[in-house]
């Protein structure tokens, strides 16, 4: 396991921070998506502008064209949710964030721990940002657009060892494609693709009582 999955909060100092960010403060920054439905909600309330850059490497677009199994893409399992995207809350740890979805049927919130160069990502998607050179997100759509493939949805279907698992369904030339991705990558590429993300219930049920999480795949 590596530290670069997208993983559950189920220690008390994530937990704490949670509930930090469901309040009026206590998160040291937190970055909402201006487009969200909630405006007096958690993530709402913080909007401090960003005073730290990160530098790092992306998701290969070899690897993401390379890995791409052809086949019938499958609906969404019946036990699916509609995933908004709140925001984002620096975590406890320096370098650590929190990405935070919540159900739009019933408002289950799905907080997980994901890298800062994603976490940087999904900020310049939700702000609307136009950089003067692309994001490795920008050059995969716009990689995908190139050979005439569509993203169609994300979902994101499981939660094992401590990490969330998500699929990108495509639709290439006909052909319904799905990828493996991390969840953090796939609401990246959706929210600059306008594409919905789902969740499983499954990875909405967390136990009440859960192991402390060691490092991410």
């Amino acid at each position: 396991m590596s530290a670069f999955s997208d993983r559950v909060l189920n220690d008390s100092r994530s937990r704490r921070l949670l509930k930090k960010v469901q309040m009026q403060g206590g998160a040291r920054r937190v970055f909402r998506n201006p487009h969200s439905a909630i405006r007096n909600g958690a993530v709402g309330l913080f909007q401090q502008p960003a005073t730290r850059a990160w530098r790092g490497g992306g998701l290969a677009l070899g690897l993401l064209l390379c890995a791409a199994v052809p086949g019938a893409a499958q609906a969404p399992a019946p036990r699916t949710y509609t995933m908004e995207v709140m925001g984002l809350a620096e975590g406890p740890a320096p370098g650590q964030w929190v990405l935070i979805l919540r159900a739009k049927e019933d408002r289950r919130e799905l907080p997980m721990f994901i890298d800062p160069v994603t976490a940087l990502s999904i900020r310049i998607a939700l702000e609307g940002q136009q950089l003067p050179r692309p994001y490795t997100h920008d050059l995969m759509l716009a990689a995908l657009r190139a050979v005439n493939a569509t993203l169609v949805e994300v979902v994101i279907t499981d939660l094992r060892d401590n990490a969330y698992f998500a699929t990108l369904h495509l639709r290439a030339q006909g052909r319904d494609i799905e990828l493996d991705s991390r969840p953090s990558d796939a609401v990246a590429l959706a929210l600059r693709a306008n594409a919905p993300i789902f969740a499983a219930e499954r990875v909405l049920r967390r136990p009440a009582q859960a192991p402390a999480p060691g490092e991410g795949r």
